[in-house]
């Protein structure tokens, strides 16, 4: 089926929410509870993000910026405060990693799921996002049906050559 992920970012500085969420197949559980805080992340702080000024105020007055994360998943949340409890994905945490080491203090806290509305909330985008899924690959083959006449019917990935151009 594939996973989804969605998460909201809160500026308490600027009172700011941004919504992200994504799926895709295949996932895993821990890939899809990381991605949320990576894509909002990797928004925040571009060159044109709403952190990137902050994050300039914040270093120039000597302190690290503040990030927390509040998550349903334990696993998460431990391998978040405790790097040497990671086991898998350890290639994916860099990246969290990577916004620590770029000045970027990152905590994060465990919320058991439904105890939140916005938690509620995301979760129910992220399992829409799953659905959404559902089905791509057939729609993705009838839109090459529509475009090239003649595709014959029940083609597989096997029937697409990589070489032809």
């Amino acid at each position: 089926m594939g996973a989804g992920w969605s998460g909201i970012l809160i500026d308490r500085y600027s009172i700011h929410r941004k919504e992200a969420d994504g799926a895709m197949r295949p996932c895993t559980i821990t890939l899809a509870e990381l991605l949320p805080y990576i894509q909002l992340l990797a928004w925040y702080t571009d060159k044109n993000g709403p952190g990137r000024r902050r994050k300039r105020e914040v270093n120039a007055a000597g302190r690290n910026m503040e990030i927390h994360i509040v998550t349903d998943s334990q696993v998460v949340a431990t391998c978040g405060m405790n790097p040497e409890s990671r086991h898998a994905h350890k290639e994916i945490w860099t990246a969290i990693d990577a916004y620590r080491s770029s000045g970027y203090s990152i905590t994060f806290h465990h919320v058991e799921r439904s105890v939140v509305d916005l938690n509620i909330l995301v979760d129910e985008i992220a399992r829409q996002a799953r659905l959404s899924l559902k089905g791509t690959y057939e729609r993705a083959i009838a839109a090459i049906r529509r475009k090239y006449p003649g595709i014959p019917e029940g083609v597989t990935i096997y029937d697409f050559s990589p070489d032809r151009q």
